[in-house]
């Protein structure tokens, strides 16, 4: 028999595929509680129970889609060979992601949110999370791809994230198909150029130590010529003091 604690998982969980549901097939001027209610099959009391208003039931579905998104993206990279494990591919995948139509709730929301202030309340400190989250799966990603200093990858991580969902908006209304196929021919000489300035990078880090490392030779033997001048020197002038006594 199940405990209490897996029952209201369960029940929240049943809201919470219904309010997706909802918005899915009614989108977010369709949604109401009502017809959550019906979806879910469970009362108003154990909607309100879970989430006791409708901006805190829109943030958790949403927080909830996010997290299936981000948990597909990194089992499908992680069950990848590892030739297969390319920045090519890995942006074909974010942006098939960023294509997904259940992200097309998600900018309805966040446009509904504009002059909502309690769901802006309510989106404002998920989004910001995700974003983390996209950061660090990122940094789990992008480390198995290309060496990347500090800072680099964080932010050519966060313009093609901007990218994509700039084009997931647009494509909203019309067809960006073309656009995201131009994108994918420039990506792998994007990836190029990255890997080239880090090689040209490494190289000039490279010769400036080789560089630092022979001034510091250099002046060692420098020293050691003076010392043995001057020990000779000192032999010199005791030999002649010796010689005048």
């Amino acid at each position: 028999m199940a405990t209490q604690a897996e029952r209201r998982a369960a029940s929240q969980a049943s809201v919470l595929d219904a309010a997706l549901s909802c918005l899915l097939g009614r989108g977010y001027g369709g949604f109401t509680t009502t017809e959550v209610e019906k979806r879910s099959r469970y009362s108003r009391g154990i909607l309100f129970m879970h989430f006791p208003t409708k901006a805190s039931l829109l943030a958790a579905t949403i927080e909830r889609l996010f997290a299936e998104m981000l948990a597909d993206y990194g089992r499908t990279f992680g069950r990848l060979e590892p030739d297969e494990r390319t920045i090519p591919r890995a942006f074909e995948m974010l942006e098939g992601a960023f294509a997904d139509p259940r992200l097309h709730v998600v900018f309805e929301l966040y446009t509904a949110s504009r002059t909502d202030a309690e769901l802006r309340a309510s989106l404002a400190p998920l989004v910001e999370a995700t974003a983390r989250q996209i950061e660090s799966l990122g940094r789990e990603v992008m480390a198995q791809l290309v060496d990347l200093g500090p800072g680099e990858w964080e932010f050519g991580l966060e313009v093609v994230r901007y990218i994509l969902q700039g084009l997931a908006l647009e494509g909203m209304v019309r067809d960006v198909s073309g656009t995201r196929q131009r994108l994918r021919t420039v990506v792998p000489v994007l990836a190029e150029m990255v890997r080239a300035r880090r090689a040209a990078a490494g190289a000039v880090a490279a010769v400036q130590a080789n560089g630092a490392a022979t001034a510091v030779t250099g002046r060692g033997a420098t020293d050691n010529r003076r010392r043995a001048n001057g020990v000779r020197r000192d032999e010199t002038m005791q030999a002649s003091e010796r010689g005048q006594r």
